[in-house]
């Protein structure tokens, strides 16, 4: 047992050597506890063990119990202090991580709009989320992955709104000739810097050709300049993906309110209102912008529609769960719509009964004879794009063989509970008019009585010049005489006719 004490009297010394703070002054004490314990053991070891009684045993028992409470104890706090140090480095790398893209943004923004001459390049996407999630998500120590934290998320930037573009625009030459210059000069291996990262790629990534079945938004992304810039410092890398305008179809331009922030250089602004974004980033609440039934309807409803003009409206459907659903990864689980949206479950146990594919994964439910039927987006997408036969105009469900029609439900936005307030009472209340009378409201009274020092009735109390003055008190009066009131010097058992 002496090597044990001696043992864990020099692994507790160690500990929490020179730090502060609540959590490690609790543990300060523990340890000076259990320190304490273990030199009155050491001192009294040879004595008590060398004596065989029942009171030395029980005494040594009893002293062991007292430790092994300490240790448990210290253990636990331990815990946490490891906790709260990973708590403490995670806020500064991603800190660090939200400045770097901040700066090296702005300064890729400065050098465009000097070269090329263009007015309003924004901001867009999950970067300027996060900005508004961080404080939430420092409330809650950053325990919901990737809400309130940028690390391994790219910058996306558009250089004009849709209202500002013009195909033959002679900034259009200019970024071209702008990027251009980039590509070539990080062919040449020449230092290009924004901020403190240097340029390590350049690559363009317009969308040139579409095939006949994918989705509708990528057609209309057909031509749509597009960049991807990669910048380095140390081992930290800064992705920019940068779109020269909005896509003509705005009905994808946003997907939910939660994405519509956008920051330029007149501060943070959203095409949706910003107090009820903010509202729905604390409780992780967002509401998708999209008509998604639309899709749906128009695959199935359409008249004289072939089969292959109708599959890229359902791919946009898959296409909206594989890369917009992604939001659920952030915290944002609870999605509304004024919009009728599909429904949808993660499968986290189940492997998918088509593919075979294991869990986890989304699943839509579907709307046909086989009901409560859920279905992989995997195999949704598969049915799509790899079953059936040109012979049969067809889409169908796997499970009945009727159309494979996904379910839609109302998940409508929960009303905000505003704080509604009746209006106050006048400070001075109805005023018959009786002559020579005035009568005050209970606040008033109580105002008064405080002003004059006496306890007595306030209507007993009051001057005749008062009276006489006011007759018949209006209440527009009875506001200006508050105000005169409220403005005199608050001097005790003063007669009011000092004052008039």
């Amino acid at each position: 047992m002496l090597a044990h004490l001696e043992n864990l009297e020099n692994k507790i010394s160690q500990l929490c050597v020179g730090k502060r703070g609540k959590l490690v002054q609790e543990f300060d004490r523990q340890r000076d506890d259990i320190m304490n314990i273990i030199k009155v053991i050491k001192v009294n070891y040879f004595s008590l063990t060398s004596n065989n009684s029942q009171e030395s045993q029980d005494i040594i028992a009893k002293q062991a119990s007292v430790i092994k409470q300490h240790e448990d104890t210290i253990q636990k706090l331990t815990s946490e202090l490891n906790l709260e140090k990973e708590f403490t480095e995670k806020v500064v790398n991603v800190g660090k991580d939200f400045s770097d893209k901040l700066i090296t943004s702005i300064a890729f923004i400065k050098s465009i709009k000097q070269h090329t001459g263009i007015k309003n390049p924004n901001i867009y996407g999950s970067l300027c989320r996060q900005l508004l999630e961080l404080p939430f998500s420092l409330a809650e120590k950053m325990k919901t992955p990737g809400f309130g934290n940028s690390i391994h998320h790219d910058v996306d930037m558009v250089l004009f709104d849709q209202d500002d573009y013009y195909d033959d625009t002679p900034y259009i030459r200019h970024i071209k000739e702008y990027f251009d210059i980039l590509i070539n000069k990080c062919h040449q291996k020449r230092e290009i810097q924004f901020g403190e990262y240097k340029i390590i790629g350049v690559h363009e990534t317009t969308v040139k050709k579409v095939t006949k079945l994918e989705g509708i938004i990528k057609k209309n992304l057909l031509n749509i300049p597009h960049y991807i810039i990669q910048l380095q410092k140390d081992d930290n890398i800064i992705e920019l993906d940068i779109s020269t305008r909005h896509p003509a179809d705005t009905t994808w331009k946003y997907d939910f309110d939660v994405n519509t922030i956008f920051l330029t250089e007149k501060g943070f602004n959203a095409h949706e209102d910003m107090y009820d974004i903010i509202n729905n980033i604390k409780i992780k609440q967002t509401r998708c912008l999209i008509d998604l039934m639309m899709y749906d309807r128009n695959a199935f409803e359409g008249y004289g529609m072939l089969k292959q003009e109708r599959i890229p409206h359902l791919l946009q459907l898959g296409f909206f769960f594989t890369h917009r659903l992604k939001i659920i990864k952030y915290g944002y689980t609870n999605i509304t719509s004024t919009y009728e949206v599909p429904e949808f479950k993660m499968e986290t146990t189940e492997p998918c009964d088509i593919t075979s594919m294991a869990a986890p994964y989304i699943a839509i439910k579907i709307a046909c004879r086989c009901k409560n039927r859920w279905l992989s987006i995997m195999a949704y997408l598969g049915i799509l794009t790899r079953t059936g036969t040109k012979y049969t105009e067809s889409i169908l469900c796997p499970y009945c063989d009727e159309n494979l029609r996904v379910k839609f439900v109302e998940k409508k936005p929960k009303e905000d509970k505003i704080c509604k307030l009746e209006p106050e009472k006048l400070i001075y209340q109805s005023i018959p008019k009786t002559e020579g009378t005035i009568y005050f409201g209970e606040e008033a009274i109580t105002f008064m009585r405080d002003l004059f020092g006496d306890a007595r009735s306030i209507q007993e109390d009051i001057p005749l010049v008062m009276r006489s003055a006011f007759p018949a008190i209006n209440i527009d009066d009875a506001v200006a005489l508050s105000n005169l009131l409220n403005a005199l010097p608050q001097r005790r058992g003063s007669n009011i006719r000092a004052f008039i």
